[in-house]
């Protein structure tokens, strides 16, 4: 894997906490393709939850990812925070880890997976934690 950073996303080993997690995503979460301007570089690929419970943070936080807060257009709105998956790496192993318990989001997966592999191809190990 020359030429791009290493992946960082820590997924789960057992199964109902990817059962968990894909209904996390499912429900909150979203399959964004950023298109930056052309001399910026490639589209990418992003993969986020947001959520208002601090033991939604504790839950994603091991994973790896980060968090970003977002803005609160409201004092009556409870302040969110975005999870979010940047690195094409940590999106591949993510999409591919949960993919078997995916509902809504399956086709979006699908397709972007289709398309992670088409440009960095495979994705040496998943690397996992119990």
């Amino acid at each position: 894997m020359t030429g791009r950073r290493q992946p960082t996303v820590r997924m789960p080993l057992a199964a109902t906490a990817l059962a968990y997690l894909a209904g996390l995503f499912d429900g909150e979460g979203s399959i964004i393709k950023h298109s930056p301007p052309p001399s910026r570089g490639r589209p990418v690929w992003r993969i986020t939850i947001t959520g208002t419970s601090p033991e939604l943070r504790e839950f994603l936080a091991p994973l790896g990812g980060q968090f970003y807060r977002k803005v609160r257009y409201s004092p009556r709105h409870a302040e969110a925070y975005n999870w979010t998956l940047e690195r094409q790496a940590d999106c591949q192993i993510f999409l591919e880890a949960v993919l078997p318990y995916l509902h809504l989001k399956r086709g979006r997966a699908f397709d972007a997976l289709a398309d992670l592999r088409e440009k960095w191809g495979e994705i040496v190990q998943l690397e996992m934690r119990a």
